[in-house]
């Protein structure tokens, strides 16, 4: 059992696949082998990976897409699953980051520094 459910809290993802509005691969991590790898066997999108990797892991994930034909394609991660070892991978690939902080964007966009956490 994860630590986050014995406590009662449920992690959630919003948005994070980075900051795709950077263009390019430079705010997103979908580009890596270590997800462009299970995309090639799966026969799936880097995004259905990063997807199946969260679900698989027990995180809430909430996509973010303005486009529908994606909004299906993200529904449509059920009909495969990861081996352990390419969990392990995928999740070799934390850095600790925040995408969407407001401490980073607030004040870039607003003037003003805006903590996550009072």
């Amino acid at each position: 059992m994860r630590y986050s459910r014995m406590q009662g809290v449920q992690v959630m993802a919003y948005s994070s696949f980075g900051d795709l509005s950077q263009g390019g691969n430079k705010g997103t991590f979908l580009h890596k082998e270590e997800i462009t790898a299970p995309a090639k066997k799966y026969n799936k999108t880097p995004g259905q990976v990063a997807l199946r990797w969260a679900i698989q892991r027990g995180t809430v994930v909430m996509p973010k897409t303005e486009k529908v034909e994606r909004l299906a394609e993200n529904m449509n991660i059920f009909d495969f699953r990861l081996t352990d070892e390419e969990m392990k991978t995928i999740s070799s690939l934390n850095k600790n980051e925040r995408y969407l902080d407001p401490a980073v964007f607030g004040e870039k966009y607003f003037n003003t520094f805006l903590p996550l956490y009072d």
